[in-house]
């Protein structure tokens, strides 16, 4: 943990405590004052889940990539106090109590530990080992109840964020200091040490009885009193200030439009205009985006998306002219109806100043060979004149009323049909026509499932849309089953003397209240089966509209978000898949207490790329329309490697990072605001080589999932996501589903995918000449040992050469195409093509030798990366652009503490960058003609950087915190006609 940046520190009252992560092992001293009580009598589930949803546990019955795998049973030390971590081998698998939640059904509600009679000689605190899952918001989440022999108990009542918080991403609160973390294949999690002091004036307490709120899922992993009462205080109490100093410093980005012909001008990778020369863009018989001119040819679009603030009519040519330097080809218009209705006074009407900026914007897009991408109601607002972000317009609920009120359903037409039909007076084209647009969007993010999380709360309706859903839902029900009974029935299940009643007490047909949103069981898969027959027919009658009523031509796609087995059965229905999805998303976005985890990306195996990947429908186009490792997470230096580099190597065919990717004025950095953030905004340079160019090469091998919609239904797997260690097979070949059995089914290629597995059962078929030959697999097709199995397939069928390093139990994964590698544990990435190398520098001292590029860090986390500026390779290329992307952050930024997970205020400019210590050298045909420069944000030249020259080598060493001109993440490596390298 870096302290060297200037923080505040609150004066320490009481005792501090030293919060450990790892256990202390059988043995170790126990203070005589200090006794762990003993829960062996009580716990219910194992640490680790070998299979989700099965309602057998253990911990939240997430699955073997969800769930606590590391920590060590025996005494645990947190906060100096020894807590006895239980060992499932020796207790029946149990370890942990497992709280009955809304999202987690266990048999647990209360629990009663007694308390050693003589020890400790007074009792006066008791300590708390534990956590939340699902456990957001202010609720209740469980009571203490400390007995004694005479008088009365004394009862604590645990509150949501402040004795304890999410396991996810976890943070100090007032009464729950972070005592445990790990990183558990999907984000950072971690345990909660809470104190609670108890009086001393009536003897020894008898027993101590633990009770649920049923709401969050509450796990107790260790408790102990003590004779020794002392607040919980965190070991780093205090805020923390982000300001200048050596390793922290001003860059200028007081005018960051990219110069024309400069190395940062990418337009070069941006065919001239006008967009739409080469026909339509359609799907082709290969089941890939092409224009319609050339359907043989697939196309490949990077974009970039911009909310409200629109340029004013008089900035439309700098702004277009900064897209085309950023080497864009494609532009989200995703703010299509809100932006045309600001400023109206009436709902269903568009302000003429608004069109006119519309028609202007998209006249000089596709002027310049920018292809369009609309979205043509992405708010709860629709067509209305209240703003999303006011009070009235969060209080409309339009998107989900969209799905079952026939007058939302009208006004829907009727003002897509005013967007489309409108005839853009400096194109002579209504949009519906405009062979520019990739892709027509109905919505943007409106899945039920997705949405539920804001519309129900712990099982119980929390807006009127929810009440909305609600009832169509008991109607659903009503027509399936006719009676109570029947439901009853069907909501029963069995698993050998154990009976399990899904429908609750005293609740009719009339009366259901809300299944959980990720359950497993046959409440949750009819939910399931509801929310799929509800988009899909929702879709179908949007599509049919656009199609026949308007005519609309271009690709039409609902659903781009949410990665369940629901989701990607409703996207069946689509002739394309589009995707969002982000590592470490915010909590609040830059409000005070909004919170990020701040782990790496690649620690986790680059865990959301996989889980996006597969949700791609084999024979559909897949595009990804938002992807980020968003401002402030400390390691998104490797967002510009990881998200690119797959994406290539899946083939998918648009990529846009999200929001705001160039920066026409200086302001501060805000979360998904990439222009102003040099590290994410040199991730878009990265991107637009590895991944536009083409540098890195699409998989050459696919393995399909196969998803039939009756069996994932009846599995109660649907409301899950596919087994996370199959989906890291993105990081080796091409991954994607084959679906059947949805309700309504849009026309797909025909393809013949190298593998098909059934991610329920484990099977795996291989394709041989055209034949599949059943090869069998692990029982669990959600354990490590499934994706070992695959790949043991794809070696024995040479898909893998045998010199291919990956290995799913090391976390080591090497693509098919020998370009990309990705280590778990050393936090590395290597790029390495003709045209570009790349690597993530994780630690100090750490070096690459990655061929032509070799790099060794001197400081801070980095990624490095060279590229080729023209169409030879980095060897014979006379000019290359190199980045060096650290960590950025505001002036004045202040977060609770130096772990940076809790944001209190989002500061100002200037934007201070971290600095780099990196020794690099290049292997060159020339290289005594070599000159290296560090650039400006504009891309202009300022310092220029001393080289070694030893045989075919340039070497420097680059310290970003001495340059004179100030830090950069930009460098650009020329050979100099007839001059020698200086």
């Amino acid at each position: 943990m870096d302290r060297r940046m200037c923080f505040l520190r609150a004066l320490p009252l009481g005792l501090l405590l030293l919060l450990a992560a790892a256990g202390r092992g059988v043995g170790a001293p126990v203070p005589a004052g200090d006794v762990p009580l003993d829960l062996a009598g009580v716990v219910n589930r194992g640490l680790y889940d070998p299979i989700p949803g099965d309602g057998k546990g253990g911990w939240s019955d997430q699955g073997p990539t969800n769930c606590i795998t590391r920590i060590q049973p025996g005494l645990l030390e947190a906060g100096g106090l020894p807590f006895d971590v239980l060992d499932p081998k020796q207790h029946g698998g149990r370890a942990v109590a497992v709280f009955n939640g809304a999202n987690c059904a266990t048999s647990l509600s209360a629990l009663t530990l007694k308390v050693p009679q003589g020890k400790p000689a007074q009792v006066r605190a008791l300590y708390l080992l534990h956590t939340l899952v699902w456990g957001g918001g202010d609720k209740s989440f469980g009571t203490i109840r400390v007995n004694y022999p005479t008088g009365p108990a004394v009862t604590f009542d645990l509150k949501v964020g402040r004795d304890a918080a999410d396991w996810w991403g976890p943070h100090d609160v007032a009464n729950g200091q972070v005592a445990y973390t790990e990183n558990n294949g999907e984000a950072k999690v971690g345990l909660y040490l809470s104190g609670f002091e108890l009086p001393v004036d009536r003897g020894r307490p008898r027993n101590i009885t633990l009770a649920t709120a049923g709401g969050p899922t509450w796990i107790v992993v260790a408790a102990t009193v003590s004779s020794k009462w002392h607040p919980v205080r965190s070991a780093e109490s205090g805020p923390w200030v982000a300001q200048a100093d050596q390793q922290w410093r001003p860059i200028d980005q007081s005018d960051a439009q990219v110069k024309a012909g400069t190395a940062l001008d990418l337009s070069f990778l941006v065919e001239p205009g006008p967009a739409g020369k080469h026909g339509a863009v359609i799907i082709n018989k290969q089941g890939q985006l092409a224009f319609a001119d050339e359907p043989e040819n697939p196309v490949r679009f990077r974009g970039a998306v911009w909310g409200l603030d629109w340029p004013a009519n008089d900035q439309i040519g700098a702004f277009v002219d900064q897209l085309r330097r950023g080497g864009y080809n494609a532009f989200r218009l995703g703010d299509m109806a809100p932006f045309l209705m600001m400023g109206s006074k009436e709902d269903l009407v568009f302000n003429p100043v608004q069109w006119e900026r519309w028609d202007r914007l998209l006249a000089a897009l596709r002027k310049a060979g920018i292809y369009l991408a609309v979205d043509l109601s992405s708010t709860g607002t629709l067509f209305h004149k209240a703003m999303p972000w006011t009070a009235e317009g969060k209080a409309l609920h339009l998107s989900t009323a969209l799905y079952f009120d026939p007058a939302v359903q009208e006004e829907w037409k009727r003002g897509v049909r005013m967007e489309l039909e409108h005839i853009n007076p400096l194109t002579g084209l209504a949009l519906k026509d405009d062979p520019s647009v990739i892709r027509f969007a109905v919505r943007n993010e409106p899945g039920l499932q997705f949405q539920a999380q804001w519309f129900w709360k712990d099982g119980k309706v929390a807006s009127p849309s929810g009440q909305l859903v609600l009832d169509h839902f008991r109607v659903w029900l009503r027509q399936r089953y006719q009676t109570t009974a029947k439901l009853s029935a069907a909501w029963t299940t069995r698993d050998g003397d154990r009976v399990h009643h899904w429908l609750k007490d005293g609740q009719t047909l009339p009366t259901v209240a809300p299944p959980p949103l990720y359950g497993t069981g046959p409440d949750t898969s009819d939910l399931m089966r509801f929310f799929l027959e509800t988009e899909q027919h929702t879709y179908q009658w949007m599509s049919q509209y656009l199609r026949q009523d308007l005519g609309v031509k271009a690709p039409i796609v609902d659903y781009n978000n949410t990665v369940t087995g629901e989701a990607i059965l409703a996207r069946n229905a689509c002739p394309l898949v589009e995707i969002h999805g982000y590592h470490d998303h915010p909590t609040n976005y830059k409000s005070p207490g909004s919170h990020q985890a701040n782990g790496s990306l690649i620690a986790v195996s680059a865990d959301i790329v996989g889980r996006l990947a597969s949700v791609r429908q084999w024979g559909k186009p897949m595009i990804c329309t938002e992807w980020g490792q968003p401002f402030w997470n400390r390691w998104r230096h490797e967002a510009g490697l990881v998200f690119p580099a797959y994406a290539a190597l899946q083939g998918w065919q648009l990529l846009i990072q999200h929001a705001w990717n160039i920066q026409m004025r200086a302001e501060p950095i805000t979360p998904f605001r990439v222009g102003p953030d040099p590290v994410l905004r040199a991730a878009e340079y990265m991107s637009a080589l590895l991944y536009q160019r083409g540098d890195v090469g699409a998989s050459p091998h696919s393995v399909a999932m196969r998803l039939d919609a009756p069996a994932l239904l009846a599995q109660g797997q649907a409301a899950l996501g596919l087994p996370g260690p199959l989906t890291h097979l993105a990081l080796v070949c091409g991954l994607g589903v084959q679906v059947s059995g949805t309700p309504i089914v849009a026309p797909a290629a025909p393809t013949h995918p190298d593998l098909v597995i059934n991610p329920t059962g484990g099977d795996v078929l291989v394709r041989i000449a055209g034949a599949e030959e059943a090869v069998g697999g692990p029982a669990d097709p959600r354990s490590v040992q499934a994706a070992e199995h695959v790949v043991a397939q794809l070696r024995r069928t040479k898909m893998l050469p045998a010199a291919n390093r990956t290995d799913p139990a090391a976390g080591i994964f090497q693509s098919d195409t020998g370009q990309l590698l990705l280590d778990r544990g050393k936090k590395l990435m290597t790029i390495v093509t003709p045209r570009s190398e790349a690597a993530t520098l994780a630690q100090k001292g750490q070096a690459v030798d990655l061929g032509c590029l070799s790099a060794t860090d001197h400081g801070a986390p980095a990624s490095v990366f060279i590229g080729s500026l023209t169409d030879r390779p980095i060897p014979s290329s006379g000019r290359l652009l190199m980045i060096i992307a650290t960590d950025a952050l505001n002036t004045g930024m202040t977060f609770t503490d130096a772990t940076r997970d809790e944001l209190v205020s989002i500061g100002r400019l200037p934007v201070l960058l971290r600095t780099a210590r990196v020794t690099v050298s290049l292997r060159h045909e020339h290289p005594e003609r070599l000159a290296l420069w560090a650039l400006a944000v504009d891309g202009r030249r300022t310092d220029p950087i001393p080289l070694h020259i030893e045989g075919d080598r340039a070497t420097a060493t680059i310290d970003t915190g001495r340059l004179r001109h100030g830090p950069t993440p930009y460098f650009e490596w020329t050979v100099q006609a007839g001059n020698p390298a200086h």
